[in-house]
């Protein structure tokens, strides 16, 4: 193949790799398999994925290639018939706090352009249409009117001061060609008009002055057109057409000449003008309909009816003003469109009473207000109880008996006694902590609150005011008065795009989906309705429908996470790139992975080289070309052992195909643990989508809690059980989900959340540092010769030291460019060439290494680097226990797989020596787990249980599930249609319950005839 037809990859050493050469097949799905650390993620994403992105960005101005420059090349000999790339990889950037599923997926951006071009404003506060005319929509509301029908084209005059010189009005008028203007009930001429009469009906709002009389269908189009735009022109953006009602026409009460009427007297105009309403009168509304009725007026005894048309958004019964409907006014990450109360995040900062009186039948003078309580502020009570007092508030009754009156004034204070009040005290808590202990009390008093403003909208009051006319189910119309800014009566059964964002990705794509058949969406059709429904769409291929597009990006799960990236990758239109997925079927059950494999092909069949990193079979058996690692992981990796079809894999001889073929891997399912330590059990549990649950955890086994993707598994052990645990046990934690009572607490010592997340809290975090591996380290190289002939201490030897750290990078290898119109970019440094140390630093030599040698060494190496420290060697023999011995001790913490990250926090917690009996909570710890690595895994659970320690792990692995002891299953769908427990007991139980999903795939795993078809047949 030519390298039109394939990606050229000849001798890459990026990290493990050893000099490969590889042909990747252009347009094709090509899987990397292998065990964990092999290589695979160094091959994809750090050689193909870079190489494209970095040749990509060759493309652009000399701006941007200043920086180019300095951008490190793949560390290959040949990088040939590359394309730009994009990536979904395990650890994306960090998202904004205002970041959600419909911003992450770009659905919020065709949203605001979809508004823009479809939405229809209504007054919040009358819920009546706003409607902004031109010229072309009058005209095209005239369209339904008879031929023949009579009109008079006018414009109110503009309102003038007290002062203004009405006879140079009147000649300005006369001067600018008009003739005639209209008063009360009748039409004047203007050389006859008085000056006191239009004087008199100016001040009451009357002044109409006639620019054109029509009849419609006999009047040239064109006329009537520029007769508007005129009319619009000279009347301050606003136009009057007097409709002449049919067979309405009264006898003229003043005489004609010539088929003509003659003007009136000077001082009948005065009397008219007197008389007249004024133009801003309406008569009552259409009964029934709650529209107001066209006003009815007599001109010179004919009945007319009149249409006012504005070129402005502004509602004519409440005279409320409104922004036009663009793009920017939806955007709740620009200040055009966001809340001024929230700027855009939807909930405000606001004192949480429940922490500050945590105890209600306390009296102030018993320490009620435990902010006033404590070391440094014991003085200020006394006080302050003396203000509270002055201020009518009594010191030694319980607060829960204090008048409604009398906990507001302890709350907002009492100015006049001065009284701070609790919210007082805060904010001047507030601005010293600010000026001496950044991390003082006061911001544990906080929490957050739903803006009371834009009701959690985000937006600005204007954006929520546009509506979009979609057909909403029953369900959406009952509940459509209590959501953000439904107008208070008469308003159509229409979301806004806070409360369609609030809809699940599913409902929405039904919602708007028939908007294609609607004439008016043919100008977006094509490019903002394709677009949209094709990434809601994909979010429903990958699983994802059951989520709420306002849905906070921080709130999912690290497989939710993933997949809400790849669904915004997936829905694009782009064709000939290279998509590089890494490990997207992580945290998806088995049921839905068929789904993911199908939206993965689609994308490879629009002309796309899709490049997954999987461990999954329906992955490896469904590509087009398969290239596995291996054989091991680190330095025993890095190499190619096969590279072929899915058929040709199954006969070699490679680890992967061991698994696959079932020749390695099955073991007879372990005898299952009894819980005779207990039980711990959640009783109303209602967050999220959580029914109400009452569950029991078994304690001292291997507890797995299972179910399809978006069941509630997440809300109900992390969000609910772990911070309940964490609040009975005194630790500090976010406030858990709604829930009734917690038993069996006691019965552990504690309470400890292994996350999935990327490990650390700087971007110089590594395994070292994580670990505490590397304060033993910088101690053993104090000890040296060299650095005690130096003067070297141990912080001389720590790159976040300013001692030791390199003082262009800061100690952290690399350099970020801000490059404004894309993602940053990093470069080595190249001062330190990536080395994080002071060159005088480097100059410290042990056994022949120096500090930046050794972080460049592995687990394994370094364990026999350093014999004779057993201190260091302690903690490194957790790294391999855990099976992260390939990994080097300088590698980045916020680089490690999901995986990865979990397996380093448990040798974090093993290397403490922790006693006593702990609960560990585990989310996906098989996350970019190869199946022999798994096998590892469960070894370490064993060795916790053993100790007597207790796990709960969530988890969709069919290994791990088959090991565990114990599965509580909820389910049986996602989002709203979960939230249940369909099944608990054994692996064994599960299978046999005809109710259970995961029973189903887990059957064959355990040997077991699963009963979930049998029951579909009897039913």
């Amino acid at each position: 193949m030519s390298c039109t037809e394939k990606i050229v990859l000849r001798g890459v050493r990026v990290h493990n790799l050893k000099g490969i050469d590889v042909d990747i097949p252009k347009k094709r799905l090509v899987v990397l398999c292998g065990p964990s650390g092999s290589g695979k993620t160094s091959l994809a994403v750090d050689t193909v994925y870079n190489e494209g992105h970095r040749r990509y960005l060759e493309s652009f101005s000399a701006h941007a290639r200043q920086f180019l420059d300095n951008l490190p090349r793949a560390d290959a000999d040949l990088v040939e018939g590359i394309s730009p790339a994009v990536a979904v990889t395990a650890w994306p950037s960090a998202k904004s706090q205002r970041a959600t599923v419909a911003t992450a997926t770009e659905i919020y951006d065709y949203l605001r352009l979809l508004f823009a071009a479809l939405g229809r404003v209504y007054c919040v506060r009358c819920g009546r249409p706003v409607v902004q005319h031109t010229p072309r929509t009058i005209l095209r509301e005239l369209e339904s009117l008879p031929d023949g029908t009579r009109m008079m084209v006018a414009f109110p005059s503009s309102r003038q001061s007290d002062e203004t010189d009405w006879q140079e009005v009147l000649s300005r008028l006369l001067a600018e060609g008009f003739t005639r203007i209209i008063l009360g009930d009748r039409s004047y001429d203007l050389e006859a008009a008085a000056v006191d009469a239009l004087a008199l009906a100016a001040a009451r709002g009357g002044v109409l002055v006639l620019l054109d009389r029509v009849i419609w269908g006999r009047t040239d189009r064109l006329r009537v057109m520029e007769s508007l735009e005129a009319a619009l022109r000279s009347g301050g953006g606003t136009c009057v057409v007097l409709v002449q009602a049919s067979g309405e026409q009264a006898a003229p009460s003043f005489g004609a000449r010539n088929g003509r009427a003659t003007a009136p007297a000077p001082q009948d105009a005065v009397a008219a003008a007197a008389a007249w309403p004024g133009q801003d009168s309406r008569c009552e509304s259409s009964e029934g309909t709650g529209e107001p009725a066209l006003p009815r007026v007599l001109v010179d005894g004919v009945a007319y009816r009149r249409m006012t048309f504005r070129d402005h958004w502004r509602c004519a019964e409440c005279g409320i003003d409104y922004l036009p409907p663009e793009p920017k006014l939806f955007n709740f990450n620009s200040s055009h469109g966001a809340c001024s109360c929230c700027e855009g995040f939807g909930t405000v900062m606001d004192i949480d009473l429940d922490r500050v009186i945590p105890d209600r039948e306390k009296s102030l003078s018993e320490g009620a207000v435990t902010i006033w309580e404590g070391r440094g502020r014991g003085g200020r009570r006394p006080p302050l109880l003396q203000l509270a007092a002055d201020s009518g508030i009594p010191t030694d009754v319980p607060i829960s008996r204090l008048s409604e009156e009398q906990f507001r004034t302890l709350v907002e204070g009492d100015a006049e006694a001065g009284f701070p009040g609790i919210r007082g005290w805060l904010r001047e808590a507030e601005r010293q902590r600010r000026r001496t202990n950044p991390s003082g009390p006061p911001a544990r008093y906080r929490t957050q609150r739903v803006c009371p403003e834009c009701g959690g909208g985000r937006l600005r009051r204007e954006a929520l005011a546009v509506r979009l006319q979609i057909a909403a189910d029953p369900v959406a119309a009952e509940k459509q008065a209590g959501e953000v800014g439904h107008p208070p009566g008469g308003a159509p059964p229409a979301p806004n795009i806070a409360e369609l964002c609030r809809w699940s990705a599913a409902r929405v794509l039904a919602c708007l989906r028939p908007l294609n058949e609607l004439p008016e969406a043919e100008p977006v059709g094509e490019s903002v309705l394709r677009q949209l429904l094709g990434r809601l769409e994909y979010l429903e291929q990958v699983g994802l429908g059951y989520l709420t597009l306002d849905r906070p990006v921080s709130t999912l799960s690290g497989g939710e996470l993933r997949r809400v990236l790849l669904a915004g990758a997936l829905g694009s239109s782009l064709v000939n790139m290279v998509y590089v997925l890494d490990e997207p079927s992580t945290g998806l059950h088995a049921r839905d992975i068929s789904k993911l494999v199908q939206a993965v092909v689609a994308l490879r069949d629009r002309g796309n080289t899709v490049l997954v990193v999987e461990h999954e079979e329906a992955f490896v058996c469904g590509a087009d070309h398969v290239i596995e690692l291996g054989p091991g992981a680190g330095d025993r990796g890095g190499q190619i052992v096969y590279q072929g079809t899915p058929g040709g894999l199954m006969e070699a001889a490679t680890l992967t195909a061991d698994h696959l073929t079932k020749r390695r891997g099955l073991r007879e399912p372990p005898p299952r643990r009894r819980s005779a330590d207990g039980w711990i059990r959640l009783c109303g549990a209602k967050g999220n989508n959580l029914k109400d649950l009452t569950v029991e955890f078994p304690l001292g086994v291997l507890c797995a809690v299972a179910g399809v993707s978006g069941a509630g598994k997440s809300s109900l052990v992390r969000q609910t059980l772990y911070p309940a645990l964490c609040h009975r046990l005194g630790k500090g934690c976010d406030p858990p989900l709604p829930y009734a009572d917690l038993l069996g607490e006691g019965q552990i010592g504690d309470a400890v959340l292994v996350e999935p997340s990327a490990p650390g809290h700087t971007a110089r975090s590594c395994v070292a540092t994580y670990l505490k591996i590397w304060d033993e380290i910088r101690r053993v190289f104090a000890e040296t010769v060299d650095a005690r002939t130096r003067g070297m201490g141990p912080r001389h030897f720590s790159f976040n030291a300013d001692e030791g750290a390199c003082e262009e990078c800061g100690g952290e290898g690399y350099l970020d460019i801000d490059m404004q119109f894309l993602a940053d970019v990093r470069v080595t440094c190249p001062r330190c060439q990536g080395r994080r140390f002071r060159e005088e630093i480097l100059e410290v030599f042990h056994r022949g290494k120096n500090p930046a040698d050794v972080l460049e060494m592995t687990v394994r190496e370094a364990f026999a680097f350093f014999r004779g420290y057993p201190k260091v060697q302690a903690k490194l023999k957790r790294l391999i226990e855990v099976g992260l011995d390939y990994l080097r001790l300088g590698q980045a913490a916020r680089t490690l797989s999901g995986g990865e990250a979990q397996r380093l926090r448990l040798a974090s917690h093993l290397s403490t020596g922790r006693r006593g009996r702990s609960l560990f909570v585990l989310e996906e710890p098989s996350t970019g787990l190869h199946d022999a690595d798994v096998t590892q895994l469960l070894d370490n659970f064993e060795s916790l249980l053993d100790v007597g320690h207790s796990l709960i792990v969530i988890e969709h692995h069919l290994g791990i599930l088959a090991a565990a002891d114990y599965i509580i299953e909820l389910g049986p769908e996602a989002g709203d249609g979960g939230g249940r427990v369909v099944a608990a007991g054994t692996p064994e139980e599960i299978v046999r319950c005809p109710a259970s999903v995961t029973g189903h795939y887990l059957a064959p795993v355990l040997g077991i005839e699963s009963r979930r078809g049998t029951s579909r047949k009897s039913k």
